[in-house]
């Protein structure tokens, strides 16, 4: 993969999605998730998904029948800047 990215880059970093699991893994086997969820969301933390990837995701959630969980239901691909819709509840 190389090297990893510099703390403080203003360039994207390309991650594997596995390592992006394992840190939030991490992060939910702390007990932290709400805390971080609120926090990301506070800081507008983003996270550019590939088509690829989102493609990967979408047809695994579809293929392992979890497209009725609400969690699934709350990814929403959005045009930049920002104009997404509210997801939360």
């Amino acid at each position: 993969m190389g090297k990893p990215p510099v703390s403080g880059s203003k360039k994207p970093a390309k991650v594997p999605l596995h390592t992006v699991m394992d840190a939030l893994r991490t992060i939910h086997n702390e007990g932290d998730s709400d805390h971080f969820m609120k926090a990301a969301e506070a800081a507008g933390a983003v996270v550019t998904v590939h088509p690829k990837t989102l493609e990967f995701v979408k047809k695994y959630v579809k293929d392992n029948n979890l497209h009725t969980h609400a969690a699934t239901n709350r990814v929403v691909v959005c045009k930049q800047p920002y104009n997404c819709p509210n997801v939360h509840n």
